[in-house]
């Protein structure tokens, strides 16, 4: 779940993308639940909690009033993390 928002705020703010540094909640499940991360909503909810319990995720509220799931993290060490093969393997 981690490389997969990463690596989508990592592609979206390369392509100058409003809002790219994070991903609404029903698009985050949604690509969680296409690559089997998880198989329902509930146990969607339960990683989310543990991810922003450890401060890994934060939640952010845009002008608009949308909440969106970021990772507190410069884009310099988000590459880098999507980059180190110990960590993630070839992705």
């Amino acid at each position: 779940m981690f490389a997969m928002l990463a690596d989508h705020i990592v592609s979206a703010t390369r392509r100058d993308e409003t809002n790219g540094d994070s991903l609404d909640f029903d698009t985050l499940l949604k690509y969680c639940l296409e690559n089997s991360l998880c198989n329902d909503e509930k146990t969607f909810r339960r990683y989310l909690e543990d991810f922003y319990y450890h401060g890994v995720f934060l939640a952010k509220r845009t002008p608009s009033g949308e909440v969106r799931i970021t990772i507190p993290i410069s884009l310099h060490d988000l590459k880098t993390f999507l980059l180190d093969k110990d960590i993630f393997g070839d992705l």
